[in-house]
């Protein structure tokens, strides 16, 4: 094949290629570059309890857009918690900041919801559903299009299904590990906001 032809053809991606990239990677505050990040610790630390319902809702649109929680304190308490240790914690500060529901936060503190991991494992059994699909349809003789169309949905719903499957699991047991130490970190802030206060 031509290097004209593979350069035509990754042409041709280029206009999926954010779609993709929005698919495939989970960005959080984490994944913005120094600047932005930089940008967004500024804004957060000018953030404060808004009374107002249009400045809370504003404020909570503008730590939106900068990959973080609704709750400018939450969102304090998990930049200053992955700075602690930033290699051990990684993984369950990207998926407070991910994973939003998976937990509820009230009361200054992160509860994680019991009740939502079937939805990954039942996602999971599809994806491994769609792999015995795929295996035993490869191994029947003849059919033709039919078949290749077949076997290429299965391989599609397979990846798709045990990646996101995989991913919200992860994130499930990071949240569960860390949960307690994180609330604890957040009553350690709490006291220490109070008495900056005094």
């Amino acid at each position: 094949m031509e290097v004209s032809s593979i350069a035509s053809a990754v042409k041709l991606l280029v206009p999926v290629l954010p779609f993709l990239k929005k698919v495939l990677i989970f960005e959080t505050f984490f994944s913005l570059s120094n600047e932005k990040k930089a940008e967004a610790v500024d804004y957060l630390k000018t953030c404060v309890e808004e009374s107002d319902a249009l400045d809370a809702y504003q404020q909570e649109l503008k730590l939106l857009e900068y990959k973080m929680c609704r709750y400018h304190f939450l969102s304090d308490c998990v930049i200053r918690f992955y700075l602690r240790d930033r290699k051990k914690h990684i993984g369950f500060c990207k998926t407070v900041f991910n994973a939003k529901n998976f937990y509820d936060y009230s009361d200054e503190k992160l509860k994680i919801k019991k009740n939502i991991i079937w939805f990954p494992v039942f996602m999971l059994l599809i994806g491994l559903m769609a792999v015995v699909g795929f295996y035993f349809s490869l191994s029947i003789e003849g059919l033709g299009l039919g078949k290749w169309l077949y076997v290429g949905g299965c391989a599609i719903v397979a990846a798709q299904y045990i990646i996101y499957s995989s991913w919200m699991l992860l994130s499930y047991l990071h949240l569960v590990r860390y949960a307690k130490k994180f609330n604890l970190f957040i009553l350690l802030n709490c006291v220490r906001k109070e008495l900056v206060r005094i």
